[in-house]
């Protein structure tokens, strides 16, 4: 045992001895895992001529407000169990939100690169944490940010967690800001924790650059303007998952994702946002393409908004100083599910922007106005509304029977065809203004009780979650090829990655019905707990035991489709199956609650 703490005390005594201090401005070279933590005791640049590397578990300690910033070449590559750690030396009164920048440090700034050689600057397996600012620091130098990027850079695999800046400034926490040319590229990063006065994220590319923000996750963080702002830019955001931010500006604060300017959102899970005035993505101006994506259990918690101002999942518009003739929207393939607004657009709020929504599943929205859609036009806008399943969306007010969209419209066009829909009048129309064209084939809508998914959600707003509900189509569903393809673009694949047109038309919705995808999708829409099911083989009669007495069960064959439905009155439920053919069968239970149990059966 006296060995054992000899050789302790000898290896801590060869660690603390390992450190760096760094005490001048210039940096460049080699740090290593030897020589690590590096202390920093003032502001470090490397310069344009030089370039530093940093070795995977290397720690750069700041013992006060300093910046790191980079003109020449900064390589800093850890690995998943050995990261590059960047953080302060004492968090003392981090927390605290007043003037002072005290228990952070100032963040690492990429400016504008001018070497010789080419800039290979990348960070990779790094974790950025403790970065504070006050209005002091903003109003000093505009690029203090956490992380500053004015150059082509790739990062990835690192993660930006507890990084603050004082709510009564508008100052960003990361900013991007590259000229034509450019590429900035965030690869499966993790954003979390972080708290702003103004934007955590803001790329701000006018000059023409280009932002590819891939397999991120982006989470917990609170701002009083947006989570994630872009403006002037050509953003490509896909793959990634925001969820459970927060916007708390009371005047101020927009949509947890602020579009101005060009841009695809593509396959991303957007869920369980909170923002003041608006939802979880508000687009006001450029060329917009929203396609793909989960966008579920969002809200927004102010009523009394402006007339820009609601949609639960979308608020597109235009609000900027983007030109109107360079604003328009497409709107395709989404499940926008479960969001809320106490103002209009359940789902989505359309203003004076020109948008088509084709090939959504929009379904349990909850607002005010507009239980799925609300749009204000009193421009030349033109809307394709087209292929969409629209269920179970509800006004505060109300049942689902009502209007799911409600459109003030003046000199407007709106073509609203081939879609699904509860209600026989889809619309509370305000026509007083002049102009206003109604187009499309109205008769091709279909008016009914159940759209035939696997396993939506039950109940409409954000209290029912959507995490393991299915809206894959059933094969009895009504909506298979009952889609249109004139006049609008179609993904070569659905939602789900399957070929979009599967059969002679395209269905519709988001999701193509393919036999195989929809069992696929039973099976991990339900639990493994086994029912009480007798006999099996079964031969002219079934009996189901269903200890609580409640629920639906439903009888599927291999390809999904629905051959019996009963509802559950008693523990001991029968089905007559004498005339049904022989093979192989599923009992699923629904008990109502987003909960569902499932069996196999043999028919003989």
């Amino acid at each position: 045992m006296k060995k054992l703490s000899c050789f302790l005390l000898l290896c801590f005594a060869i660690h603390a001895n390992a450190a760096t201090s760094i005490t001048t401005p210039s940096v460049s070279g080699h740090w290593t895992l030897a020589g690590s933590p590096y202390n920093i005791y003032n502001d470090i640049q490397v310069d344009g001529t030089q370039s530093l590397t940093i070795d995977p578990g290397v720690n750069v300690i700041f013992y006060g407000s300093y910046r790191m910033i980079v003109n020449g070449i900064l390589q800093a590559v850890g690995t998943a169990s050995l990261p590059v750690n960047f953080m302060v030396a004492d968090t003392t009164g981090f927390t605290t939100d007043n003037y002072s920048a005290a228990g952070g440090w100032h963040g690492i700034q990429f400016l504008a690169y001018g070497g010789a050689v080419t800039d290979i600057s990348t960070l990779q397996y790094c974790n950025i944490s403790f970065t504070k600012f006050d209005s002091a620091d903003y109003f000093t130098s505009p690029e203090l940010h956490s992380l500053f990027i004015q150059r082509s850079l790739t990062i990835n695999n690192c993660s930006f967690f507890n990084n603050r800046t004082n709510s009564q400034y508008s100052v960003d926490l990361f900013a991007i800001s590259t000229n034509s040319g450019q590429t900035a590229e965030l690869g499966t990063c993790n954003f979390y924790s972080n708290f702003s006065g103004a934007a955590v994220f803001l790329n701000f590319n006018k000059f023409g650059g280009n932002t590819f923000i891939h397999d991120c996750k982006i989470y917990q963080n609170q701002a009083q303007t947006s989570v994630f702002s872009t403006y002037w830019t050509n953003l490509l955001f896909q793959n990634n998952e925001v969820f459970q931010n927060a916007i708390f500006g009371t005047i101020s604060g927009i949509g947890i994702l602020t579009i101005d300017g060009n841009a695809t959102l593509k396959g991303n899970n957007i869920h369980d946002n909170i923002c003041q005035k608006d939802g979880a993505v508000f687009c006001e101006g450029g060329f917009v393409d929203i396609i793909g994506n989960e966008i579920c259990n969002n809200q927004h918690t102010s009523g009394i908004c402006g007339v820009a101002d609601g949609g639960g999942a979308l608020n597109l518009c235009w609000n900027s100083g983007i030109s109107h003739a360079n604003t328009f929207y497409n709107v395709r393939n989404n499940i926008i599910a479960n969001n809320y607004s106490p103002f209009q657009g359940g789902g989505i709020k359309l203003m004076n922007a020109g948008a088509t929504i084709t090939n959504n599943q929009i379904v349990n929205n909850k607002s005010t106005g507009g239980a799925a859609i609300h749009i204000f036009d009193n421009d030349t806008s033109s809307f394709v509304i087209k292929n969409n399943l629209f269920y179970g969306n509800i006004k505060d007010t109300s049942v689902f029977t009502s209007p799911v969209i409600d459109a003030i419209l003046y000199s407007s066009s709106l073509e609203y065809d081939h879609n699904w829909a509860q209600c026989p009048t889809a619309f509370e129309l305000n026509l007083s203004g002049m102009g206003f064209t109604f187009s499309g084939d109205t008769t091709t809508n279909i008016v009914g009780t159940d759209p035939g998914m696997i396993a939506p959600t039950m109940t409409a707003g954000v209290a029912s979650g959507t995490m393991t509900a299915k809206f894959g189509l059933l094969s009895t569903s009504p909506c298979v090829d009952k889609g249109d393809t004139t006049g609008i673009i179609i993904e070569p694949v659905d939602y789900a990655g399957s070929p979009r047109i599967n059969g002679s038309l395209v269905d519709i919705g988001a999701y193509e019905y393919c036999p195989s995808c929809a069992l696929s999708e039973i099976f991990t829409a339900v639990s493994e707990k086994q029912l009480q099911v007798f006999p099996n083989p079964a031969h002219n009669q079934l009996y189901v035991s269903v200890p609580e007495a409640k629920g639906t069960l439903v009888m599927l064959d291999i390809s999904g489709r629905r051959v019996m439905q009963t509802n559950v009155t008693s523990t001991l439920t029968s089905f007559d199956i004498h005339s049904i053919d022989r093979g192989l069968y599923f009992i699923v239970l629904d008990d109502g609650s987003n909960s569902r149990t499932i069996q196999k059966i043999v028919v003989e």
